[in-house]
């Protein structure tokens, strides 16, 4: 643990106070600044505050056997840059911006306060001889920093013109300060205008005395031209007149050809750069989601045990929940990206239109339920059973907006959805999705904003409710992909109401069909076949924020479910971890595994044994000397029956669609993105095995 993340110190405390490190044992409790005998919660301290090398301790109660007595405390010492170092930041970015922590009573975590250019050290007593803007003051600022409040302002420290913003962090008695210098800013912002104007000053007197010495030439060829008119014959004047018309005509191609150049490298580096950014995205994903595979993976495994105790069954619990939330802004953020660059495509494929909304509903319905709000959805009659288009991002535009109006409406509300097909021609429908609620609503002058990124009408959003500002951003994006339209009505205190109109193609069969989602004012049915009515009736929903998408490739699984009991996989995963959580998961089920830590491997593996002898394989697609398509293509191309038929599932932190498309070259059945679910996993697996 030390070396992995730089620890000063990582040990543990028994009873007696005694301390136990990697090293042997220490006495000296009483230089820390928790007591091991009270400690019930986690508590963060300063390991000798007066020192210049600062040390944070961290402090978890715990309660071990070991060697006959009983370990109560574990606490970790990390050095204070170390620690400022690993959360990105940093006192000091060009003598414009500062980063740093105080305590609620002023005093610095670092051995700098505001930025250096005060010689206290202490952040109050250096504020004093501070001078404040209006309606800023000393008073304000002193009371909100030292009851631990968020807030901001501006002064001017030493003829210095600077603003101070300060967050607390939970958990302490710390605050976050950034502080921005901004005559510095202002300096270099001064400089820059100089030298732009200093240049274009230049250019400006090139260009005169360019002009100057063209006219200068014009005129004296034009004495010559007339001083020769009247010796030569008319025919030559002609020919000189013509050459000079060549000779402007090559200057302009000339001219053409360098803009044609210039333009032509701007585009190469555009290209390049955008392929970096893909290459990144990608990339940063795939990074992304491996640690969160093993977070959301041990924690579903642990909420599993029956032997849980209900407060580790709630902190479990709560884990979940916030590694969903984190989950959520990874691919909010990567859906952004990718808006952004251009990387987002439509699909074209047939999809049930039932089996969206009952999704949809299954997992509304039951939140809901536990929020204590109204639900109900209404489909009119003439919506069909399937349709031609996007059905992902359809259902993920529907997710987004319900997601809000739950959020958003307090306790004995409502939410209801409405879907109509409001037109129909030459082969294709147009649908309206109406979402309203009774929620906290949106003041007028806000909705034109409601679709900037980050953007939120209270500041307070973030931290009562858990929003990104992205979501509104990426469903008006996914709509006008799609060619649609998204409207919005809110008033503040009532609720609001979103419209959604797209218009898809009609599936083969579906006009003759002509049968309804469900008609009339019903609600929409759950999984289980149940209405998802309001109140208590609605069955409770699962996770759905860590419930991971599985794209089956190609279309035509199998029909019925398999006997998952006693069946061997092989298993193609380079993380230790990943590799435990997913024989655990397995071994719910009464499945075997048999792993190979890479591609190569697995291939081996496989044409050790008989045909037959492996029911299915999980293969990671991202692997050290063979990765899973190269291998997934190896296996396809043997010389042997099984090697045509055996489900190849990939489970990848891979989860862009261009990934799903190169599963899909590779011979891959389905697409399992990090972090899987346990019961998709198995529903893929009761799917695939014959």
């Amino acid at each position: 643990m030390k070396q992995l993340y730089h620890l000063d110190k990582f040990a543990f405390v028994d009873m007696d106070g005694l301390i136990y490190t990697s090293t042997g044992t220490q006495s000296d409790i009483e230089e820390y600044g928790f007591d091991y005998h009270t400690l019930a919660e986690p508590e963060i301290s300063i390991y000798h505050p007066e020192s210049a090398e600062k040390r944070v301790i961290i402090a978890v109660p715990v309660s071990i056997p070991f060697m006959g007595k009983t370990l109560s405390v574990c606490f970790m010492a990390i050095d204070m840059q170390e620690m400022l170092s690993g959360v990105s930041l940093t006192t000091n970015t060009g003598n414009a911006t500062f980063c740093n922590i105080y305590t609620e009573s002023g005093s610095a975590l670092t051995d700098s306060v505001l930025g250096g250019l005060a010689m206290e050290d202490n952040l109050l007593d250096a504020m004093r001889i501070a001078v404040f803007e209006p309606p800023y003051s000393y008073e304000s600022f002193a009371r909100e920093f030292q009851t631990g409040t968020r807030g901001v302002v501006s002064f001017t420290f030493n003829g210095i013109r600077e603003t101070l913003t300060y967050i607390p962090v939970s958990g302490t008695d710390w605050l976050l300060t950034y502080l921005i210098r901004e005559s510095v800013i202002s300096e270099r912002i001064s400089s820059i205008s100089e030298g732009t104007v200093r240049r274009s000053i230049l250019q400006s007197a090139l260009t005169i005395a360019a002009m100057l010495i063209m006219f200068g030439f014009i005129i004296s060829q034009t004495k010559r031209n007339n001083r020769l008119l009247l010796e030569r014959e008319t025919v030559e004047a002609e020919n000189r007149v013509k050459q000079q018309e060549l000779e402007q005509r090559l200057a302009l191609q000339e001219k053409l050809l360098e803009q044609q150049e210039t333009l032509h490298d701007a585009l190469t580096a555009a290209e390049e750069a955008s392929k970096a950014k893909s290459a990144f995205l990608s990339n940063m994903s795939h990074e992304m989601r491996t640690p969160m595979n093993a977070i959301i993976g041990l924690d579903n495994i642990a909420l599993n045990d029956p032997d849980l105790t209900p407060k580790t069954r709630e902190y479990l619990e709560k884990i979940g929940e916030s590694a969903g939330h984190l989950l959520e802004l990874i691919n909010d953020i990567l859906d952004m990206s990718q808006i952004e660059s251009g990387g987002l495509t439509l699909r074209n494929e047939e999809f049930s239109f039932r089996k969206l909304l009952e999704a949809v509903n299954t997992m509304f319905a039951g939140r809901c339920r536990e929020k204590g709000l109204e639900y109900r959805c209404s489909v009119n009659s003439e919506a069909d059973e399937s349709y031609v288009g996007d059905g992902a991002k359809l259902r993920q535009v529907l997710i987004n907006i319900l997601d809000n109006a739950v959020k958003f409406t307090p306790s004995g509300g409502r939410v209801e959805l409405q879907v109509e097909r409001t037109a129909r021609f030459d082969g294709k429908s147009t649908l309206r999705f109406t979402v309203s609620d009774t929620g906290i609503g949106m003041s007028e002058d806000y909705l034109p904003h409601l679709f900037d990124t980050f953007s939120q009408e209270d500041s307070s959003t973030t931290t009562k409710y858990g929003s990104t500002g992205l979501g509104m951003p990426i469903t008006k994006s996914m709509v006008e992909l799609m060619h649609g339209r998204i409207e919005v009505e809110s008033e503040k205190g009532v609720g609001s109401t979103f419209v959604v109109t797209v218009t898809l193609s009609d599936s083969d069969g579906a006009a003759a069909q002509e049968e309804a989602c469900l008609p009339g004012e019903t609600a929409a049915p759950t999984a289980d076949g149940d209405p998802a009515l309001s109140g208590p009736e609605q069955p409770a929903a699962e996770k759905p924020g860590l419930v991971s998408e599985r794209k089956d490739i190609p279309a035509g699984t199998n029909q019925g479910k398999a006997d998952l009991s006693g069946r061997r996989l092989l298993l193609a995963e380079d993380v230790d971890v990943n590799a435990e959580i997913i024989h655990m998961i397995l071994q719910m089920r009464e499945m075997r595994a048999e792993r190979a830590e890479n591609g190569k491997k697995a291939v081996e593996l496989f044409t050790a044994h008989p045909e037959g002898y492996y029911d299915a394989i999980l293969m990671d697609l991202r692997m050290p000397e063979m990765d899973g398509l190269e291998a997934t293509r190896v296996i396809r191309a043997m010389d042997r029956p099984d090697a045509k038929t055996i489900p190849i599932i990939a489970l990848t932190a891979n989860a862009f669609d261009e990934d799903v498309q190169r599963s899909l070259q590779a011979g891959l059945n389905a697409h399992l993105s990090k972090p899987v679910q346990p019961e998709i996993l198995y529903e893929t697996l009761e799917s695939l095995i014959r």
